[in-house]
């Protein structure tokens, strides 16, 4: 028992504060270094003693004794009330929160309370050594006195301190709660536990009239309350004041709980065995609503005092009180029928079966997620996917349920305790954006998708480039070209915090390898981290005045560059390194920079040491067989759930465009697309495949092309297919990528046309592949293309306005690359031919990308997955390798946008912050009533 009560929750607590510690420590002045270590110390050794008389206890076989609750409850409440005394200073204000995991000062009591109240119920149960009628009257007289005493302690006696030290009497009104709390939870405990014990009296021969009110009336009205039934001014939509507990089965279980603990305790071994197990199963709702509310108790006697109904706040210790009690009264009657085992067994699984049914359901959502983000993301493109569309669209309105949430002061749509357990469970405590929900919706259920419009945003106007200077210098050894850009940037506006954005192309076998920025004159070097932790802690940074700078890759080919802030007026100083293999020309800020000389002797990347991957450089490709392929139609045909009625005029508009072009008529192929795709060989008969399909699901565009340009690349021919779209609305299309990284399968031509009523528009594959071209190009197929190796013998067209081509051969296999520790143009080419295979192989995805990721940071040299960052302080970079390490162990396709909303175990108010709100408000309760009738009203009605 102590194990769960008390050790785990320490422990945890312990975890939490030291990777906490270990986060922002570098910003901490040595005094509050001093004083978390003399917190990790005090909650060590208390925990170590806590053990080792655990382990005492258990070796002699004694219980717990009222010496140990006496001893736990002076040595954890001071610990809890002294670190939100020095809350400020233990969490300076100058450590932003997002380095801090959501809620510290809330999990401290969350954490703490448990052992608190355990060490109060042992001494509750010692100090009651047998029942009488006096002991009752004595306990509830008491109970009422504490709050009463406070309240009057608080209009005559505090009045007259108000002239000490401030921070004395802050630290006192602390103390003096903390006293007060305790004393008003311990009366009132040994006073449910003297009623819940007394036997033959009246409270047990007339027990339904507290015991309804208690079990079923109070949660009932709790429930309503917290959900805004009462007062729709305390709730907000969909959610409550501590949690979403707005569902049906909340109500549901609040009264089969109430009946169950309410029915008689029949002396008959048929009758109490299901009885006994109804109330084991329920147990887990009476015990969760006990830890959500556990953080809370110390304010009940506050809300009981000035607002009236915040006794419901106690009604959960009540309940697992009695419940407890009850089962305990089961239990020792089951035990003279059958043996301990068979009870203990039952009980256990009785007890287990409400959070196994909760970790089903979750893992169930899990599992869905799973397979429609395959589908979506790293499809493999052989396997035909069943994906259960009912379980789906439960588990996407499951996720945005569970993402919604609040930062008001109670006001809350989440679960408590059960949203991060869905977080962890499903998310890998991360987040899927709301772009991806809409997303999966879209292509599963053809629900209306917004394509994201989002382009980066060039911010170079108010800045100008007084100093950008290179140099180039060719490693012999590595047989490459290093060359440095320097730059100086200045903001020339009139705006304040403003930040330096742009992109640029590298041009063919050009690679990053280094990067720095000037921070207070010192010049920080660039880590190479993970790019989408990289972004997020930008995005966290760009909100305080500190200084990120930031390069990643846009797609293939495109880099942005971006530092932040610039003050009015500011001259910063950056650069960035590029590994190249021979002289090339960068296009940079409107200027073109010579890198490298073409006079030196350049060594090439040596084919042999590189498997299974072909180079094919410019003077080869010239030398090869030049043809052109012969072309025909590939028609991909919207049969989404929207098209059910306009899939037959598809026929009449293919035989439109076949008669145009007769000779795309040989080996014309149809894809039926909506979820899934279908692909066939055009026949006049075609039209029976379509009685054959369910119209389920959007238009899945994107994936039928990408699949077609896979397939093509993989299986050579002399014709190449020219994809034309029939729909009668692409911006229903799932089409919000392009297909830049697949340019080296599709060397013929770089658009794709969509058929609007007889007329084609054209599109681009390569880039922003859903608008159209403003220019109606008409259909031409005169570009030649190259064979390799040859005519007779082709493997592979490559395109010849290529520089240079890499063929990934049928022998290549993803290598080990470990083997390269430095930055080298073989390394850069054995990591580019990776990514490609990923490009080809994105079923692969999931277990590739973390080598290819490691590759980029053992050799220096950045990818598409990794990006050169520079940060101001240690603090920045331990939170940054934080959340890298926590996207290497997730989901390679869950995101961070909106990490701020996760780990919330109950957002909400601050715990102590409000306990402060309220001691002040019982302090001076004249000064600050016409205030609080005007602003917070609503707040009041909340008890």
């Amino acid at each position: 028992m102590l194990v769960f009560i008390h050790h785990i929750p320490l422990v945890v607590l312990f975890l939490l504060m030291y990777n906490n510690f270990q986060v922002f420590h570098s910003q901490l002045d040595e005094s509050t270094i001093q004083l978390w270590y003399s917190l990790g110390a005090y909650l060590a050794i208390a925990m170590l003693v806590n053990m080792g008389y655990s382990i005492w206890l258990i070796a002699r076989r004694q219980s717990l004794s009222l010496l140990y609750s006496v001893a736990a409850i002076a040595i954890y409440t001071p610990l809890l009330a002294y670190f939100y005394i020095e809350l400020h200073q233990i969490i300076p204000r100058s450590i932003p929160d997002w380095m801090i995991s959501n809620d510290l000062q809330f999990y401290v009591g969350t954490f703490l309370m448990p052992t608190i109240i355990h060490a109060l119920f042992i001494l509750v149960i010692r100090s009651v050594k047998e029942y009488t009628k006096n002991q009752v009257a004595f306990s509830f007289l008491l109970t009422l006195l504490v709050p009463i005493l406070w309240y009057i302690f608080m209009q005559l006696i505090f009045p007259l301190w108000q002239g000490v030290d401030g921070n004395y009497q802050e630290r006192l009104m602390i103390v003096l709660s903390v006293l007060v709390v305790m004393s008003f939870l311990f009366f009132l405990v040994r006073l449910i536990y003297l009623i819940a014990i007394r036997r033959k009296s009246l409270f047990e021969k007339n027990q339904l009239w507290w015991k309804i009110p208690i079990t079923i009336l109070f949660p009932l009205f709790g429930l309503a309350l917290n959900n805004g039934l009462v007062d729709p001014r305390i709730s907000i939509e969909g959610g409550g004041l501590f949690g979403r507990f707005n569902a049906p089965i909340f109500y549901l279980l609040a009264i089969l709980n109430g009946l169950l603990l309410c029915l008689p305790d029949w002396q008959n071994k048929l009758y109490r065995l299901p009885l006994f197990v109804g109330r084991c199963i329920l147990f887990a709702y009476t015990f969760y609503f006990f830890l959500v509310f556990l953080p809370f108790l110390p304010l009940s006697v506050f809300a009981i005092l000035i607002f009236g109904a915040g006794f419901l706040m106690l009604t959960p210790l009540a309940l697992f009180v009695i419940h407890l009690d009850q089962l305990r009264r089961d239990w020792q009657f089951l035990q003279e029928f059958y043996s301990k085992r068979v009870v203990g067994v039952l009980t256990l699984s009785s007890i287990l079966l409400i959070p196994m049914i909760i970790h089903l359901n979750y893992w169930r959502d899990h599992s869905n997620l799973e397979r429609a983000l395959a589908y979506t993301y790293n499809p493999d493109y052989e396997k035909t996917y069943q994906v259960n569309r009912r379980d789906l669209g439960q588990t996407l309105n499951a996720l945005r349920w569970h993402k919604e949430g609040s930062r008001d002061w109670f006001m809350e749509k989440q679960l408590p305790f059960l949203s991060a357990y869905y977080s962890w469970l499903v998310l890998d405590n991360m987040t899927i954006s709301d772009h991806k929900i809409d997303r999966l919706s879209a292509i599963f259920f053809d629900t209306p998708f917004y394509r994201s419009n989002s382009r980066f945003i060039s911010q170079t106007e108010r800045f100008t480039i007084p100093k950008l200077e290179v140099e180039s210098e060719f490693d012999s050894e590595a047989g490459l070209w290093k060359s440095w850009i320097h730059l100086e940037i200045q903001n020339d506006s009139l705006n304040s915090r403003a930040e330096f954005a742009t992109t640029f192309n590298l041009p063919n076998h050009t690679w990053i390898s280094d990067y720095y920025l000037d921070v207070f004159e010192e010049r920080k070097k660039g880590l190479l981290v993970e790019k989408r932790s990289a972004l997020w802690v930008y995005n966290q940074i760009r909100r305080r005045r500190k200084d990120p700078g930031l390069l990643y890759y846009l797609n293939e080919r495109r880099i942005a560059f971006r530092v932040f802030p610039f003050n009015r007026g500011e001259l910063r100083k950056t650069g960035f390194q590029l590994i190249h293999t021979s002289a090339i020309t960068l296009n940079l800020l409107g200027q073109q920079l010579n890198l490298g000389k073409a006079t030196v002797q350049e060594d090439k990347p040596s084919v042999e040491q590189l498997a299974g991957i072909q180079l094919i450089r410019q003077a080869e490709i010239q030398q090869l067989d030049q043809l052109k392929r012969k072309p025909y139609f590939h028609f991909i045909l919207d049969l989404s759930q929207s098209q059910t009625d306009k899939a037959k005029n598809y026929s009449e508009e293919m035989e439109k465009l076949l008669a145009q072009y007769p000779a795309l008529a040989e080996k014309a192929q149809i894809t039926l697309c909506n979820t899934f795709t279908h692909s066939q060989v055009y026949t006049k008969d075609w039209a029976e495949s379509l009685h054959k399909k369910d119209f389920k699901g959007g238009f899945f565009l994107e994936r039928a092309i990408r699949n077609a340009l896979v397939e093509h690349y993989q299986a050579p021919s002399y014709y190449f297919p020219v994809f034309v779209a029939l729909t009668d609305n692409l911006s229903d299309a799932i089409l919000d990528k392009d297909f830049s990284e697949l340019t080296f399968t599709y060397p013929d031509k770089d658009v794709f046309y969509v058929s609007l009523e007889g007329k084609l528009q054209t599109h681009s594959l390569w880039s922003q592949a859903a608008w159209p071209i403003e220019q109606m190009e008409p259909i031409d197929f005169t570009k030649p293309v190259k064979a390799w190796p040859s005519v007779d013998n082709t493997r592979h067209y490559i395109s010849t306005e290529m520089p240079e081509a890499m063929i990934l051969q049928e022998d290549y296999r993803p290598d080990d690359l470990a083997q390269w520790t430095r930055p080298t143009i073989e390394a850069a080419l054995s990591q580019q031919a990776f990514q490609r295979y990923l490009d080809l192989h994105p079923e692969s995805y999931a277990e590739g990308w973390v080598q290819l990721l490691k590759a980029n940071f053992q050799t220096g040299i950045m990818g598409p997955l990794s990006s050169y960052m520079v940060v101001e302080n240690a603090a920045q970079e331990a939170m940054l390798l934080k959340k890298q390490q926590q996207v290497i162990n997730g989901n390679a396709n869950l995101d961070l946008e909106e990490e701020e909303e996760q780990n919330q175990l109950m957002s909400g108010p601050g715990f102590w912050i409000l306990l402060l709100l309220l001691m002040i408000l019982g302090c001076f309760p004249n000064r600050l009533r016409l205030w609080l009738s005007h602003k917070t009203n609503y707040f009041t009605k909340t008890f």
